[in-house]
């Protein structure tokens, strides 16, 4: 059974570290940090990336 991981907190508490450590000790799970995926698409110059702004 598949199940998901969800960490929750400000920005700062330690959200990033704690799914590092998750990583090195779980396998067949993906991490994704919508924060990063929203900065790049702002980066860009087209119409999503203006949405974003």
């Amino acid at each position: 059974m598949r199940r998901d991981i969800i960490l929750f907190g400000i920005q700062g508490s330690g959200k990033g570290t704690q799914a590092d450590l998750l990583m090195g000790k779980l396998k067949n799970y993906q991490y994704f940090e919508p924060g990063n995926i929203l900065r790049a698409l702002k980066s860009n110059d087209n119409v999503l990336g203006d949405h974003i702004k």
